[in-house]
């Protein structure tokens, strides 16, 4: 699908890196980081030892590789391993905060656009104030929040579409204002890394 927000959830690829994460600590649903119950945010304390952290970060960096294209995935990377590591108010490994700080600062992506970059930019910020022993969570939107802002409250079913220019779309159609009538259609631009960053 792509990314429907600047934040460090806002799309796919953090959130298979989400799952990823759930799989190596054997913990599942991990997101939303913020509604985490206590015995989830002690289990993922518990398991995110500075030394895990490292390993994690290693394992990612030998999967991505350390090339210009593979920017936008290392800086999803390490804010997600680091945005993990202190909603659960573990102690962040040295290594991966200045890890996540620099991918932050080298974001291609926040370089281009101005919301990506706030996003990053509060990013960083956090994980410079960040305190051990004090669950943290950075905002970002779901994708159901961003299509309610989009469309409005009401059943919404999204089809996959392309405007004139090629360029990512959502297309909603919402429920019809009479029975039986043809259902109203909104369309929503949709944030893709391929659109975002060509290879």
């Amino acid at each position: 699908m792509g990314w429907w927000a600047t934040d460090t959830f806002g799309g796919d690829m953090p959130l298979d890196i989400v799952g990823d994460i759930e799989e190596q600590l054997g913990i599942p649903e991990l997101y939303p980081v913020d509604s985490w119950s206590r015995p989830t945010r002690h289990q993922v304390r518990e398991a995110m030892t500075p030394a895990r952290q490292e390993a994690m970060l290693h394992r990612y960096r030998g999967d991505i590789g350390d090339t210009p294209e593979h920017n936008l995935q290392w800086s999803t990377v390490t804010q997600v391993l680091t945005c993990i590591v202190m909603a659960s108010g573990a102690e962040l490994s040295g290594e991966l905060r200045e890890a996540a700080l620099q991918a932050a600062q080298q974001d291609i992506w926040a370089q281009e656009d101005q919301g990506r970059r706030g996003s990053v930019d509060i990013f960083a910020s956090t994980v410079e104030d960040y305190k051990p022993g004090t669950p943290t969570t950075i905002p970002h939107k779901g994708l159901v929040q961003t299509l309610l802002e989009h469309t409005g409250p009401g059943p919404v079913n999204i089809q996959p579409g392309t405007t004139s220019r090629g360029s990512n779309q959502y297309k909603t159609k919402t429920s019809p204002k009479k029975p039986g009538g043809p259902p109203v259609g909104k369309t929503i631009p949709l944030i893709t890394q391929a659109s975002r960053h060509p290879k």
